[in-house]
């Protein structure tokens, strides 16, 4: 195995090769777009007249990630990372004047991109189909509860009626 101690360090030092690792850091990627774009998309439609806030903005980064990656995994927060990263802020220092959620949903929507916004509108429609799916499963599950519950009552009521009680003619 060789030795890394002894590499050369003309490479640590290339200012070129320095640039390229901090562009690629913080370079726009395509699953960050989309969720940008999702964000951006839930932002215009979800009470869009009210103030965009800080803590709005920190708010969908976090959800939209957890509910793409997992709740609390790695994946997850280093999504929120890049989003927050490339989500402008809201109160850089001061906003010059208050923005709704719609405008700040539209420059989501610009910065992500119109493959992004695509990516977005599918990726929402499967989720929904999705949803759909889990509550048809749920329906069905409480149904079957509901009919099994009635049938037992139904088997009561029959094996009630068909034994005489006290005081009946004989």
């Amino acid at each position: 195995m060789r030795d890394r101690s002894r590499a050369p360090l003309s490479l640590a030092s290339d200012p070129d090769m320095d640039a390229a690792l901090a562009a690629a850091r913080t370079a726009l990627d395509n699953p960050t777009r989309v969720l940008m774009a999702a964000i951006g998309a839930a932002l215009m439609t979800t009470r869009p007249t009210l103030a965009m806030r800080e803590a709005t903005r920190l708010a969908y980064a976090s959800r939209v990630s957890s509910t793409v990656h997992g709740f609390g995994t790695s994946r997850a927060a280093t999504a929120n990372a890049l989003l927050l990263r490339h989500m402008p802020r809201v109160d850089n220092p001061r906003p010059p004047a208050p923005i709704t959620r719609a405008e700040y949903g539209m420059r989501l929507l610009k910065k992500a991109g119109t493959e992004a916004v695509a990516a977005a509108a599918r990726w929402a429609a499967a989720e929904r189909v999705a949803e759909l799916h889990r509550q048809a499963a749920a329906d069905y599950s409480n149904a079957q509860a509901a009919r099994n519950a009635h049938s037992t009552r139904a088997a009561m009521c029959i094996l009630t009626a068909a034994t005489p009680t006290h005081g009946g003619a004989a």
